[in-house]
């Protein structure tokens, strides 16, 4: 019986990258490069469009000074690469569809003028409609955001010019390693509508050097100890919740050193949350932070509303920080902080996003302000509303809490973010305030989050703003027409080229089977219908599986293993529900589309696949045959 369907293997990009990396050093191998032809590759690990690569050599050391030239003077881009005969410089900074001078000069003055054209920019670059710094404020550093909506994670000079952007789709927080390289979401989905397979750890020219892959996928946030290692939120969706777990990741074996589920310090029944509280995503657990100095985890949640402290030491809950109207009495006398009296101006923040601390001990984070009140009578709708950047002081001892600073106030409702954003802390006075989820419908300010919105129709408008203020003086402001989940300013030569195979590590949990057989179905002699589109997309670590099926239909998908055992794994086609989802950029929006992994762990051999719908069983007429997985 001839089928519909087949298994598709797609390559990881780590291994992608492998093959590309070696035909470039195959291609240079053979010729005989110099400064005056030296070897060009643009784009050469396939993901950075607005980058390029020069190799050459040169009888003795020499320094080479690389300038990439901006459309200004100001914008040029200069580093200095460290004497050497064989010569390997990452170019950045080429700009979108139009050629780039980038002039090579070694320090006895030899020089070489080379001009490098990119690819016009993909559609999904946002350009700013506004932007007000100076080259001598951003000092040859790009304003780095990571897209909500559809958008490309990208990065921008002084100008607003796009110099740097990925293809690939990717998600939640990019921040800069100790090492120098970028560590930002993977572009694998573990499961919809955002979890990601794991983190990247990858230079600015594309190139991954490791995706470090947990059981439950990551979600939002992750911190860089002093060691080197990670702490990473995620989920484990097995337990009825999501969302409420950090773990600690070895970085040179991607293994789980330690696990901190939020259950086991605070009840999900005694949480008083924000109004879009569910059991499931009780905490929705959005930002991170490590004190290393005295070993605690500070962990936000957007609908518990609260910035939890936990003793790594001494493995307990210190405090909650938020307001303690309509929480337990219990919680309140042991664990929450009440304002100073006469302590100044204070207001508590509502589902909040990216708590940092600061070097003083002061809380810093992004209040949403979404709703502005668990009460519904005191509710203000987004019109009436707005965000903020806020420094709070707290007193341990005397569990008293005092507002120190804040920004966005004073905007009203034209800086109103009712999710994502986050906030940055350079030094005293000196602050980032991203607030990159503002929406309006037809003008009107909308109480609706972009991502549950129609965004891409004609009356809505989306609006990201970054702010930087020094000494209470605003030096930096733009404004993207996406919503966008955090913004990093970042230096650009930071990390130096390896070549080299990249690595895979940790690996995903065993899929869930189901354990009732579905003995009625009777076995079609029929193929599967093509109306259904049915996929199979084999990865590195899992097999996705694809179809369009009608709502509310009984799917199956089934495993059967050389010993006739079934493995039977549940197909969801249920209507997704996405109103409080902070990442968008994975949803498909064809919402009779189910997407299904099978991760490979705990299987091993060939199974032969079977999909049953309702009372109908087809047989797919494929096999999949997985070896030991092995992502060390």
């Amino acid at each position: 019986m001839k089928q519909n369907v087949a298994i598709r293997k797609e390559l990881h990009l780590i291994e992608q990258q492998e093959q590309l990396e070696q035909e470039f050093l195959q291609e240079y191998a053979k010729g005989s490069y110099t400064l005056h032809c030296p070897y060009i590759k643009i784009n050469p690990y396939g993901i950075a469009p607005l980058t390029a690569l020069i190799l050459f050599k040169t009888h003795e050391p020499h320094q080479v000074t690389l300038t990439v030239e901006g459309i200004e003077k100001e914008g040029n881009l200069v580093h200095v690469f460290e004497e050497k005969t064989s010569h390997v410089i990452p170019v950045y900074g080429l700009y979108g569809g139009r050629e780039t001078t980038v002039i090579l000069t070694l320090e006895n003055g030899e020089s070489q003028v080379l001009s490098i054209a990119a690819e016009p920019l993909a559609e999904n670059v946002k350009l700013p409609t506004s932007i007000q710094t100076t080259a001598a404020y951003m000092d040859g550093t790009w304003m780095f955001v990571s897209p909500s909506t559809a958008a490309a994670t990208a990065a921008y000079d002084y100008r607003g010019d796009c110099r740097w952007y990925l293809t690939p789709i990717t998600g939640f927080d990019l921040r800069q390693l100790s090492n120098g390289r970028l560590l930002l979401g993977s572009y694998r989905l573990y499961a919809p509508p955002y979890h990601l397979t794991g983190l990247m750890e990858m230079d600015l020219i594309g190139k991954i050097y490791r995706e470090y892959t947990l059981p439950y996928g990551y979600h939002h946030d992750e911190f860089e100890r002093e060691d080197g290692n990670l702490y990473v939120l995620t989920s484990d969706m097995s337990r009825g919740t999501e969302e409420d777990i950090c773990v600690l990741l070895d970085r040179s074996t991607g293994e789980i050193r330690k696990q901190w589920d939020l259950k086991d310090y605070l009840n999900p029944a005694q949480v008083s949350g924000s109004p879009d509280w569910t059991p499931y995503g009780w905490y929705r657990n959005n930002a991170l932070w490590y004190d290393e100095a005295r070993d605690r985890l500070l962990l936000g949640g957007r609908f518990a509303e609260v910035v939890a402290c936990i003793d790594c030491r001494e493995d307990k809950l210190l405090w909650l920080l938020w307001d303690p109207d309509t929480w337990p009495e219990e919680l309140v006398a042991n664990y929450f902080f009440t304002p100073e009296e006469n302590g100044g101006e204070f207001e508590w923040f509502y589902e909040p996003h990216s708590c940092t601390l600061l070097p003083n001990g002061d809380i810093f984070l992004f209040d949403n302000g979404h709703y502005r009140s668990k009460r519904p009578e005191n509710q203000l709708a987004a019109r009436d509303n707005y965000s903020r950047g806020v420094i709070y002081r707290i007193d341990e001892e005397k569990r008293k809490v005092r507002q120190i600073w804040q920004f966005g106030k004073e905007r009203g409702s034209d800086f109103f973010s009712p999710y994502i954003s986050n906030v940055v802390y350079y030094g005293e006075n000196w602050y980032m305030i991203h607030s990159g989820g503002m929406c309006w419908i037809d003008g009107v300010p909308s109480d609706t989050i972009s991502t549950a919105l129609d965004f891409a129709s004609p009356s809505c408008r989306l609006d990201a703003a970054t702010v930087e203020i020094k000494d209470g003086k605003i030096l930096y402001e733009m404004h993207l027409p996406a919503s966008f989940y955090r913004a990093r300013r970042l230096p650009v030569y930071s990390s130096q080229l390896t070549f080299g195979a990249g690595q895979v590590l940790g690996s995903l949990n065993k899929t869930e089977e189901f354990d009732t057989e579905i003995d009625t179905a009777v076995l079609s002699g029929e193929a599967v219908p093509e109306r259904l589109h049915v996929t199979l997309i084999e990865e590195i670590d899992h097999l996705i599986f694809t179809a369009r099926l009608e709502k509310g239909q009984l799917a199956m998908l089934v495993l059967q293993d050389e010993q006739g055992k079934n493995h039977n794994y549940y197909l969801s086609t249920a209507k997704a529900v996405n109103s409080t989802m902070c990442v968008a950029t994975y949803l498909d929006h064809d919402d009779r589309k189910v997407w299904m992994p099978v991760n490979k762990t705990g299987l091993k051999g060939r199974y032969h696949l079977y999909l049953i719908l309702d009372e109908v069983k087809y047989d797919l007429n494929t096999d999949w045959t997985v070896s030991e997985v092995n992502n060390g």
